[in-house]
């Protein structure tokens, strides 16, 4: 009887152990995503990623007017023959924004690619106020700003000018653009074909590539998942220290080794904050001669966005799987196929890229 109960007490410890594998080459098998540095060879499959990685430049034209603040405008009275009427100013500004995006389809005579909405998305109109002596905001309208016309461009495709915003959620930051060729055209760049993966699985830890335009330059980086699983949605955490333009860039994790990377999701923001600061008029630029001497001028209060390295924020696959099935029928109007967009479920062969 003895017996008996010590045979079942190992049959029971042996079915809840979990088995790990190590290789000859020291890789743990274990089903699960990587938190070492791989230890085979990487390059040949990051190039492969890097064929479907393109810049996307976005420009929003704008015409504003600025008003008194006596015998100005409310925001309820800005009407087009009260805007002209009591204008004291008129502008013409650019508002350029750039970013990565992602092959994800192409079937000759279409092409979309995934990327962030708030590097394709830009406001229609714009409205500031004066503030009052204790600085809050007045009713009183100080400039508007009318969007005349925005113009989306991709680096390295055919026709690079005309794309347009496909479908856009700007609340989970996702967006896809795309186009229709007038012809049929043969890309020299691929379709991004490695599988999707599971955010919800990454641990703090994982190993993971970066791909993207961090200050519009072409750049493959790691780093590690600082935190995962941060919200419901499967969003993560980076100790990446990127700079503006890499949102939009991919994140792949590596499950048991080379070559078995997989795409776990898009990196949208980097952390930051405002700093204040006393200084001229912004469109005022100082002459190197006089740096060193006493200035006499206005003195205006500014602020400027400050990058805080070492936390990047990412978006889940999960979160963009969702963002696909949420907007089938948008695609599906405009003549894409949601069903392949990144659609791989293969690894790619170990004995090389195919």
């Amino acid at each position: 009887m003895k017996k008996l109960i010590l045979f079942i007490l190992c049959l029971l410890a042996i079915s809840c152990t979990k088995t790990v594998y190590v290789t000859e080459n020291k890789r743990v098998i274990d089903g699960q995503y990587d938190s070492e540095f791989p230890n085979l060879p990487t390059t040949d499959y990051l190039h492969e990623v890097n064929k479907s990685i393109k810049i996307i430049n976005t420009m929003s034209s704008y015409k504003g007017y600025e008003f008194p603040l006596v015998g100005g405008l409310i925001e309820s009275e800005l009407r087009d023959s009260l805007v002209k009427a009591r204008a004291i100013n008129e502008i013409y500004v650019n508002n350029p924004a750039s970013g990565t995006a992602t092959i994800i389809y192409h079937d000759n005579a279409k092409i979309a690619l995934l990327t962030c909405a708030h590097i394709v998305s830009s406001p229609d109109t714009i409205v500031s106020y004066y503030s009052n002596k204790s600085g809050d905001k007045t009713p009183f309208v100080q400039s508007v700003y009318y969007k005349v016309r925005q113009s989306l461009t991709i680096s390295g495709l055919p026709e690079v000018k005309g794309f347009e915003i496909i479908a856009m959620d700007e609340k989970s930051d996702i967006a896809v653009v795309g186009k229709n060729y007038r012809k049929k055209q043969r890309l020299t760049n691929n379709v991004f074909q490695f599988p999707k993966g599971k955010a919800e699985e990454l641990k703090a830890g994982t190993f993971v590539y970066l791909f993207g335009f961090p200050r519009g330059e072409r750049m493959v980086s790691s780093a590690l998942v600082g935190r995962a699983n941060r919200n419901r949605h499967h969003d993560f955490i980076l100790d990446a220290p990127m700079h503006k333009g890499i949102s939009g860039g991919l994140v792949l994790a590596l499950r048991d080794g080379v070559p078995n990377f997989e795409l776990v999701g898009m990196v949208f923001a980097v952390a930051g904050e405002r700093i204040s600061f006393l200084g001229p008029a912004q469109n005022e630029e100082p002459i190197k001669d006089e740096l060193q001497r006493l200035y006499t001028g206005d003195i205006y209060l500014s602020s400027v966005r400050q990058i805080i390295y070492g936390i990047t924020y990412a978006i889940s696959i999960e979160q963009i799987e969702s963002f696909f099935d949420k907007n089938r029928d948008v695609f599906q109007a405009k003549g894409f196929d949601s069903e392949r967009f990144l659609s791989a479920t293969k690894p790619i062969s170990e004995k090389g890229v195919k």
